[in-house]
């Protein structure tokens, strides 16, 4: 099966102590973080951020919220977040991450 950003936000947020230890969060993080650096424009990284809440604490926003944030309308934050996930789907290192992830959370 493919590896897709959504597998790796639900791997990232489905991540309890039991399964994993602190430094392994923090690579999830850092990798997440390092893919929304290199392969998004910094526009587009925040509103993913934001959208996933990808920040502490971590609530995700709306569209309409991350619109009034930004001074954008709703439509146009989703338009941005579009693009963002059609370059994060065509991006090769989240299958790695992916991948990692299924390794990492597997039972031993």
């Amino acid at each position: 099966r493919s590896r897709t950003w959504g597998d790796v936000i639900r791997h990232m947020k489905a991540l309890t102590p039991e399964r994993e230890i602190v430094a392994s969060t923090m690579w999830v993080r850092g990798e997440v973080e390092r893919i929304l650096q290199q392969y998004l424009t910094d526009r587009e990284a925040e509103i993913v951020r934001l959208k996933y809440g990808l920040y502490d604490p971590p609530i995700p926003k709306t569209s309409k919220e991350i619109g009034e944030l930004k001074g954008l309308t709703k439509q146009r934050i989703d338009q941005i977040h579009n693009v963002a996930l059609e370059k994060l789907r065509e991006c090769p290192d989240i299958i790695a991450v992916a991948d990692e992830l299924q390794i990492r959370t597997s039972p031993s």
